[in-house]
């Protein structure tokens, strides 16, 4: 993690850090096959913020788009137990979107669903800072 600032919190030293994911091209074109993110690790990051950019290919604007996430409070086995905490429907006409909310949590990762009929290109961002 990338160290931004250092403040000093009486007898303790905070460090600020980021965490970031980007993914660029992904092609969502079955209703029925969502596309899931990689997890991407928060632990001490409870700052969330999403930047999301989508072009339907088939009709602009008239189909949907939505991104649910699932944030892990703790693992089984080793493995990131999640569960969801929101959905939001993301624009399909090549409009920007952002959304940031604060989520305790150890990972986080978004999976898209696509509307019946939609063909959609859509690249986005997930990252997340602290503390």
């Amino acid at each position: 993690m990338a160290l931004l600032t250092q403040k000093n919190m009486g007898a303790n030293t905070v460090n600020s850090a980021v965490a970031n994911l980007v993914e660029k091209n992904i092609s969502i074109t079955d209703p029925f096959v969502p596309y899931q993110s990689k997890g991407l690790a928060t632990s001490g990051l409870p700052h969330i913020i999403f930047w999301g950019q989508a072009v339907d290919t088939v009709a602009p604007g008239a189909t949907s788009l939505t991104a649910r996430f699932e944030a892990a409070a703790k693992t089984e086995g080793g493995v990131p137990d999640y569960f969801e905490i929101v959905s939001i429907a993301i624009p399909t006409d090549n409009t920007p979107m952002i959304y940031s909310f604060e989520f305790p949590c150890i990972f986080i990762r978004v999976t898209f669903f696509a509307g019946a009929g939609t063909s959609v290109n859509l690249q986005y961002t997930l990252g997340a800072y602290g503390p």
